[in-house]
């Protein structure tokens, strides 16, 4: 495998797995080009070099772009990617161990914000059901598949 990556023309130094794989992946998708399934390649290593060999490996890799002014002296493009990678994982580890010891709302905090809601709803629906709101009525009447006014217009989407 390493083999047929040099023998296409791709500087490993420069581009990572995960760059390839999204290189051909947008490849791919740009000439409207689909993996087969593996009962019908007869020969996958084949048809990757022949994939492969269609891009162009001479510009910058997304990670070459990504790291940019980021980097050690001496360090390769792979291994800054590494240290940021690294770097951000121990980020969001602490972040969510600083959010586990994070208490839970309370039940009172709860119940209140339960009741708030439903009080809401409530009032929103006596007003439509009387016409009070007529722009409710109005987007009622031209909402597709007559999502009632109620669930169309909660608090929560707003």
């Amino acid at each position: 495998m390493c083999d047929l990556l040099v023998h296409v023309g791709i500087d490993t130094s420069r581009w990572t797995g995960i760059d390839i794989v999204d290189a051909l992946n947008r490849s791919a998708a740009q000439r409207g080009w689909t993996w087969p399934t593996s009962a019908a390649m007869s020969s996958p290593l084949g048809l990757l070099k022949w994939r492969l060999s269609r891009i162009d490996w001479s510009g910058p890799s997304p990670t070459q772009n990504a790291t940019a002014g980021r980097g050690c002296d001496g360090e390769s493009p792979a291994d800054i990617a590494d240290r940021l990678v690294k770097a951000r994982r121990a980020e969001i580890a602490a972040f969510n161990s600083s959010t586990r010891t994070a208490p839970p709302a309370s039940a009172e905090h709860r119940k209140a914000m339960r009741e708030a809601f439903i009080q809401a709803q409530t009032r929103r629906r006596h007003s439509t059901v009387a016409g009070v709101s007529s722009g409710t009525q109005t987007a009622r009447q031209s909402c597709p598949m007559n999502i009632p006014a109620i669930v169309r217009d909660s608090p929560l989407d707003r």
